[in-house]
């Protein structure tokens, strides 16, 4: 089993981690330190206000997610009423760190290709 430092929401300082993708998915932009992450992600949850969009989009929603109990409540994790187009929801296979890299990511790979499609 690893054990990496992961930064957790919230908290300025990395916390142990035993998933290396998470872990991976965790690491600093750049060379900016924990700190000022930390405070621009307070600034941003502090001033930013969602507003809805007028425009459609697709919600690539992650089949083994921790979070996907939260599917049956809302299976649009609410984006729904943020666009006034409407969205559509495609399950995809990995959760929310593994989604993005192979062999998650051929499939995710594969609706893409399938909706940027030219017309």
């Amino acid at each position: 089993m690893c054990s990496s430092k992961a930064v957790k929401a919230g908290s300025p300082k990395p916390v142990e981690s035993t998933n290396p993708v998470q872990e991976e998915a965790n690491q600093p932009v750049g060379d900016v330190s924990w700190e000022i992450l930390e405070k621009v992600y307070r600034n941003a949850r502090k001033n930013y206000r969602l507003r809805p969009l007028a425009s459609r989009a697709i919600v690539f929603r992650a089949q083994a997610s921790e979070i996907a109990f939260f599917y049956a409540v809302d299976p649009d994790l609410g984006w729904q009423r943020l666009l006034t187009q409407g969205i559509e929801v495609i399950e995809t296979p990995g959760d929310h760190f593994s989604l993005l890299k192979r062999p998650h990511l051929l499939t995710l790979a594969d609706h893409f290709k399938k909706y940027l499609k030219p017309s």
